[in-house]
């Protein structure tokens, strides 16, 4: 005879398989418009038996497939505003004791000209610890066009050191140009 933990773990299991059953039997018996594939393969006729208006639809999308070509506007201003984002989060996020790691992860989202600029901006390092934690509150995009964007930033940073922390809040304003398929960073100047 089962002990009552065994009885109650087989009938756990059985309801459970029970009630996948009936899933199961409701998505692919009694629901069959839901899943309904009708691909024809190699040596194999499909006959359909079509009305006037549906023979009408298939021969005039008969010829050469078109490729659907996405619009690009809303995902590309979107994908600006994130490469903006990431750059300030991780350009204005250091410590004096990483070997500008933050400038190394900057590096590939820059254009030659900011690459200059930002191989100047090395953090001296130290033993005493002092760090940046720069977080992006809000962004918007105030110019978008083809080639080139502009995203202003809001951000909070947090300066810290061994024995104490302080917050406050800055803005700025990221350009960036069209590099190929991605967005790089042109410019980067924190307002007065």
């Amino acid at each position: 005879m089962l002990d009552l933990r065994k009885r109650i773990f087989l009938g756990t299991g059985i309801v459970a398989g029970l009630i996948i059953v009936s899933l199961l039997l409701y998505l692919f018996v009694f629901k069959p418009g839901i899943i309904k594939l009708n691909i024809p393969t190699i040596g194999n006729k499909v006959e359909q038996q079509e009305t006037g208006a549906t023979q009408q639809a298939v021969n005039q999308n008969q010829g050469p497939i078109q490729p659907i070509v996405p619009t690009r506007t809303a995902p590309d201003e979107l994908y600006a505003k994130q490469v903006a984002q990431i750059f300030v989060e991780r350009f204005g996020s250091y410590s004096n004791q990483n070997n500008n790691a933050h400038l190394a992860d900057v590096l590939l989202m820059a254009t030659p000209e900011v690459v200059k600029w930002l191989k100047t901006q090395a953090v001296p390092q130290n033993s005493v610890y002092q760090g940046r934690e720069t977080k992006v509150i809000s962004s918007s995009v105030t110019s978008f066009e083809t080639e080139k964007a502009t995203v202003l930033v809001d951000t909070q940073i947090i300066d810290e050191t061994a024995t104490s922390s302080q917050t406050y809040y800055r803005s700025g304003r990221v350009e960036l140009v069209r590099a190929g398929a991605d967005w790089k960073v042109s410019g980067f100047y924190w307002n007065k």
